[in-house]
C-alpha cells in the first residue's frame, strides 16, 4: 500500500499506470482517492473541515 498527493485528477491517473506500473513486477494497481479539505487557524494549525 503507498500514499500520494496528486494534484488533480489527471495525475491521479497517470500515476499508477505510468509510474508504478512501470515497475517489474507490477501486475495490477488499484486506486482510491481520498479527498479532505482543510482550513489553517490563526496560529497556523490545520483543522479538517466536515461537509
Amino acid at each position: 500500500m503507498a500514499a500520494v498527493n496528486c494534484p488533480d485528477a489527471e495525475d491521479l491517473c497517470r500515476y499508477p499506470t505510468e509510474r508504478v506500473g512501470a515497475l517489474d513486477g507490477v501486475r495490477s494497481t488499484a486506486t482510491a482517492p481520498l479527498i479532505r479539505t482543510r482550513t489553517r487557524t490563526r496560529s497556523g494549525a490545520t483543522l479538517p473541515v466536515n461537509r
